[in-house]
């Protein structure tokens, strides 16, 4: 029963440390991916000073 509950205890542990490091591998990839239009919308107001906000 010892055997069983340390080898529990070790199986548990690993699958908390995959699930959180793949948590924060997809945490961070949805967090690239929004920042991408973001950045291209950055880049293209730059690039035109007047945006069709302020001809209307």
């Amino acid at each position: 029963m010892i055997t069983l509950s340390i080898i529990f205890k070790t199986f548990f542990s690993i699958i908390t440390i995959v699930v959180l490091s793949m948590l924060a591998l997809v945490a961070t990839l949805l967090y690239q991916i929004y920042r991408l239009p973001y950045r291209l919308v950055s880049k293209v107001t730059a690039r035109r000073p007047e945006s069709p906000y302020q001809r209307v």
